[in-house]
């Protein structure tokens, strides 16, 4: 067998359609009755290479699968609610970010969207656009319609109770006009889709994005890599229809939060480096806390005391910025020294402030004395789980400070301060019975007034969800993904001579499209990698590390694929590992893990 390296390896996997290749002699990983036959593979010096062997890591949450039956050996059926794992994402996003010789920044974008522009008109002017195409046309949305990605921000139009923007971590901006039944995307072509932020100046209606989404977990995710790069911050001057990139923040590779104080003069933005400052909407900054990898930031409107959250502690100021004094001190009055992300909610009263700490699998802490000094009020509901450091997010009723919602995994409230929590969503009843899993911004409905209206909003991993009453229990949830075009896509396959298609999602499973733009769910979790055979007569597709399955039979939604060691082991397979359906050959198949393996019999074993 010749020898590849990792790379070359994982792309023959996606495009080589040759013939087989050759048994190994090596040891057969597949048991007596099997027919994956494990292939060697060795690296250019000729030793034994894994093929992206993963660090020992336990996996992320504190999450159980519903409980599944067996219908004998070798049938397996199991619910199509399947937890996904936040930290092999940032592994797998990490890993193909610097798996290249290099790594697009924002202005890399907009230099190659420019680039497109001049092509494309090139191509009109010579005639031939409609035979060739340079990037920017004949593009056809092919779906889903019905399944939201990954949600960081919403924002309501303070005018208009019906109009609200949203964005995505890759998606960029959507904007609904009928409070999110629907939405339409507004950019395709910013130079980033990672939005993080929006906020709006309520004295000029001016808009602001930021952009570029944050997160580490054991050194994974930096200041210069992260999971998905910005390029600063986006303003909008006509109501959010178009947008503009702010000159001095076309540096910024990963802001998370802005704050805007209706009548204040200052516009905040928490980034990897630092909290800055505006005056002037955003045409210059000034650093006022050079802290790294922030995570969030709050303002009062009168007192101008500014809360700042990072990835391991807090800071607050009494004077708009201008001093500052650190929080997590471990001190009496103050929070923990060993805090991981904190974040913050200001009660309208701008004396109570919460703080979700990512400490314990989820502390809350409350202060009465604007952000002076904190009391621990609840541990113990583990709704951060192992993965506060990716989700999580509090919200407090802006018309009683004594009920306040928290949300990680799952969303808890709570009605007496903090003091006790009920759980209110359960992710993998969703959609339709509760909420998605992963939150990550809860936000009130602008009419939100603490009686005949307590409608919030919040932003998880599966899009944008209304919770009708915040004081009932985990019920009267409301999906709002219709149109909002985030999920993002790890792998997919086409099903030749057809327009099927299938593809593996982040925290949405695996879906199928058979017919215009409906979708069916085939599997939930993490998807991957998709395929059919050449034959057409099956498809298969991927759970986490290399875990394979294929249609059922007698009514079961799926069959789990046997006979691959490396399967399901973070050490052996890679988070979204590679496979592939031999395009020529029915019933040929390969995978990858820490091994290459072949079937011959349809992944029957």
């Amino acid at each position: 067998m010749k020898a590849v390296t990792t790379r070359s390896l994982l792309l023959s996997l996606l495009l080589a359609s040759g013939p087989a290749l050759p048994a190994s002699a090596g040891p057969d990983h597949s048991g007596s009755e099997s027919a994956w036959a494990s292939l060697p593979v060795h690296d250019s010096e000729g030793g034994l290479l894994p093929i992206w062997l993963t660090a020992t890591a336990p996996r992320d949450g504190l999450r159980v699968s519903p409980p599944f039956s067996t219908f004998g050996p070798d049938l397996v059926t199991r619910s199509m609610r399947r937890p996904d794992f936040p930290g092999e994402l940032m592994r797998e996003r990490w890993a193909m970010l610097t798996a290249g010789d290099e790594t697009a920044t924002g202005q890399d974008l907009i230099e190659a969207k420019d680039e497109l522009e001049l092509n494309d008109a090139r191509l009109r002017r010579s005639g031939a656009l409609g035979v060739l195409d340079a990037g920017l046309g004949n593009w056809e949305w092919m779906g889903p319609e019905n399944i939201g990605g990954r949600t960081r921000a919403i924002l309501f139009d303070p005018n208009d109770a019906n109009h609200l923007w949203a964005g995505a971590a890759t998606g960029g901006i959507a904007t609904s006009f009928d409070g999110g039944f629907s939405w339409t995307m507004i950019d395709d072509f910013l130079p980033s889709l990672s939005v993080t932020s929006l906020v709006i100046d309520t004295d000029s209606g001016t808009l602001f994005a930021a952009t570029g989404e944050f997160a580490e977990q054991n050194g994974v995710g930096t200041a210069t890599g992260g999971t998905v790069s910005g390029a600063g911050v986006f303003r909008s001057t006509d109501n959010g229809a178009t947008w503009t990139q702010l000159p001095a923040t076309a540096g910024w590779i990963q802001t998370s939060r802005l704050a805007m104080v209706p009548g204040d003069d200052f516009l905040y933005a928490a980034t990897s480096n630092g909290l800055l400052r505006s005056s002037n909407l955003g045409d210059t900054w000034s650093l006022v806390l050079n802290m790294a990898n922030l995570r969030d930031v709050k303002a009062t409107p009168t007192t101008h005391v500014v809360m700042v959250g990072s990835a391991a502690g807090a800071f607050r100021s009494g004077d708009s910025g201008a001093t500052w004094t650190t929080l997590h001190t471990g001190a009496t009055g103050l929070l923990p020294a060993d805090a991981g992300r904190v974040e913050f909610a200001l009660g309208s009263n701008e004396t109570t402030i919460f703080a979700s700490v990512d400490r314990a699998s989820g502390e809350v802490w409350r202060s009465l004395d604007a952000g002076a000094t904190w009391t621990r009020r609840r541990t113990g509901d583990l709704y951060l789980g192992n993965q506060g450091w990716y989700d999580n997010a509090i919200w407090v009723d802006p018309t009683n400070p004594n009920v306040v919602a928290v949300a990680g995994i799952d969303a808890w409230r709570s009605t007496d301060g903090g003091a006790n929590f009920t759980k209110i969503s359960t992710w993998w009843a969703y959609p339709g019975a509760s909420a998605h899993a992963d939150h990550h911004v809860i936000v009130s409905h602008p009419g939100y007034n603490g009686t005949t209206n307590r409608r919030v909003y919040f932003g998880n991993d599966g899009g944008v969800q209304r919770k009708d009453d915040i004081l009932t229990g985990d019920e009267g949830w409301t999906n709002l993904s219709n149109g909002l075009r985030t999920t993002q896509f790890y792998k997919g396959a086409i099903q030749p001579g057809t327009n099927e298609l299938m593809g593996g999602l982040q925290d949405n499973g695996t879906w199928r499209r058979t017919g215009s733009n409906t979708w069916v769910n085939r599997f939930g979790g993490d998807g991957g990698y998709c395929a059919y055979s050449a034959d057409l007569s099956t498809h298969y597709w991927q759970y986490v590390n290399l875990e394979l399955w294929k249609p059922g039979v007698f009514g079961i939604p799926g069959t789990c694929i046997g006979g691959l060691t490396d399967a399901q082991n973070g050490c052996t397979a890679r988070f979204i590992a590679p496979f592939k359906s031999d395009p020529v050959v029915a019933g040929r198949m390969f995978a990858g893990g820490r091994n290459l393996w072949r079937s011959t019999n349809f992944a029957d074993s």
